[in-house]
């Protein structure tokens, strides 16, 4: 679906064997994407922990189609991971857009559902982009580009979420 938005007509069965191998039960961790998508596609990708819904508004209003991991329903009515794609927002419905392989496409997320089922994953996030689009990326995401900087921060975020 990500490298749909990209122009890029890649079949789910290929990505899903290289990323998270022939067992279907297991889910795909962010970290062989950007060899992935440089090896095939000339893209790269970052992941990151430690996202906003601010920051998921400055990156779609900016062109990009983060990826986020979430419960794919409340935890307590399954506690499946799941990747799904932030698309848009509206703040005065209080909704994010996402097109999510299992609900389909456009399909509204109030802000809090989003935020609550975000949490557990330590607001990750994953943005596959075109190589000459770093820098705006860099800027956008600002201090947070930094590994380090990103984890200082969200184990602050953390500690005082904890309290």
């Amino acid at each position: 679906m990500i490298l749909s938005t990209l122009g890029i007509d890649a079949d789910q069965e290929t990505a899903r064997l290289a990323l998270r191998g022939p067992d279907w039960r297991r889910g795909m961790g962010p970290s062989p994407v950007d060899r992935w998508v440089k090896d095939l596609y000339g893209l790269r990708a970052v992941w990151r922990n430690n996202g906003t819904g601010a920051l998921m508004k400055a990156l779609v209003s900016n062109g990009f189609a983060p990826m986020v991991t979430q419960w794919l329903q409340d935890p307590w009515i399954s506690r499946v991971s799941h990747w799904r794609i932030v698309r848009g927002y509206d703040d005065a419905r209080g909704v994010f857009y996402v097109n999510d392989s299992m609900l389909g496409r456009n399909v509204a997320l109030p802000y809090e559902w989003f935020d609550r089922n975000w949490q557990p994953f330590s607001y990750r996030y994953m943005v596959i982009y075109k190589p000459e689009d770093e820098a705006l990326l860099r800027a956008i995401l600002g201090p947070e580009w930094s590994e380090r900087t990103m984890r200082e921060r969200y184990y602050e975020r953390a500690r005082s979420e904890a309290r």
